[in-house]
C-alpha cells in the first residue's frame, strides 16, 4: 500500500500489445493472434508504481485493472489508463482521490490485430505498429 499511496508514477507509451486468453474466449484456443491498442491520437499514460532497489536501481510496474470494453472479449485485464486532464491528481493527491482512476479506462481505444513480429522483444520499427491486414497483403 505504501507504494501506492506514496510512489505512484506515469509511464508514456504510445501503444501496447496483448495476446488473447482462450480461458476468457475460447475461440482463440490454438490461434496464435495478438492485438495492438492505441488511444487515437497515439499517445497515453499509464499509472505505475516505482522504488530504488539496493542492488537493481529504480524499478517500476505498471498498474492493472479490469479489462475496458474492447478487450474483455479476448483478455481478463488491461492497464490503468490515465487520463491527461487527471495525470497531476495521479501523481500528487492522496490515495482516496485516485482510487476511481483505478477502474477500467472509458475512452476511445483503437485495437488491431498485428503480426506476430511483436512477438520477439528485439524487434522495433513501423513493422510493430502495422495491421496485420498490411503486413501480409
Amino acid at each position: 500500500t505504501r507504494l501506492l499511496t506514496q510512489q505512484r508514477c506515469l509511464v508514456p507509451i504510445n501503444r501496447f500489445y496483448e495476446w488473447p486468453d482462450s480461458l476468457v474466449s475460447p475461440k482463440y484456443k490454438n490461434i496464435k493472434t495478438r492485438f495492438c491498442i492505441h488511444p487515437p491520437n497515439d499517445v497515453m499514460l499509464l499509472g505505475g508504481i516505482y522504488k530504488l532497489h539496493s542492488e537493481h536501481g529504480w524499478q517500476f510496474n505498471i498498474l492493472t485493472t479490469g479489462p475496458t470494453p474492447e478487450i474483455s472479449d479476448f483478455h481478463h485485464r488491461s492497464p490503468v489508463i490515465i487520463p491527461p486532464e487527471h495525470a497531476h491528481a495521479w501523481l500528487t493527491e492522496e490515495l482516496a482521490t485516485i482510487v476511481p482512476l483505478l477502474r477500467p479506462y472509458t475512452g476511445k481505444l483503437v485495437m488491431y490485430e498485428c503480426d506476430g513480429y511483436v512477438d520477439n522483444a528485439r524487434h522495433e520499427g513501423p513493422r510493430c505498429m502495422s495491421p496485420l491486414e498490411s503486413v501480409v497483403g
